[in-house]
């Protein structure tokens, strides 16, 4: 989970190899389905946003989980993103997933610059709608 110094608390989901095949029958999708194809599936990550609906349910809305992306790849000591004791190392999967982490926060965000263009064009829109609307007709 991130949300240290960001607007919002996101997460990055990983899939249990062992278990993926079972949840993958039991929402309807083959067992056979490869990790990098589930973490894209619609059906897997409607699944997965209702997990998180029910972890949310049981905390503020300053500390529920607002964005999600699942990984094409498990989090394994031998990458380096697991401890001998299983916590994660942060920084090292931050290092390698910095990507996804990025979409999350930048997904939706404009520059002021942006959008001061963006409300120019639609005071124009609607000034030429205006404009058109009491113009008299070229007949």
């Amino acid at each position: 989970m991130w949300g240290d110094n960001k607007p919002f608390v996101s997460a990055l989901v990983t899939l249990d190899p062992d278990s993926l095949p079972d949840q993958l029958e039991h929402i309807g999708l083959p067992k056979t389905m490869s990790i990098r194809d589930a973490s894209v599936h619609p059906k897997l990550r409607e699944y997965v946003q209702k997990a998180v609906d029910e972890v949310n349910s049981f905390v503020s809305k300053a500390e529920s989980i607002r964005e999600f992306r699942i990984l094409p790849t498990d989090f394994t000591e031998k990458a380096g993103h697991l401890t001998p004791s299983m916590k994660v190392k942060r920084v090292k999967v931050l290092e390698d997933f910095s990507a996804y982490v990025e979409d999350i926060y930048s997904r939706g965000r404009k520059t002021l610059s942006e959008k001061t263009q963006d409300a120019k064009a639609a005071v124009a829109d609607r000034l030429h709608s205006v404009a058109d609307s009491i113009s008299p007709s070229k007949e």
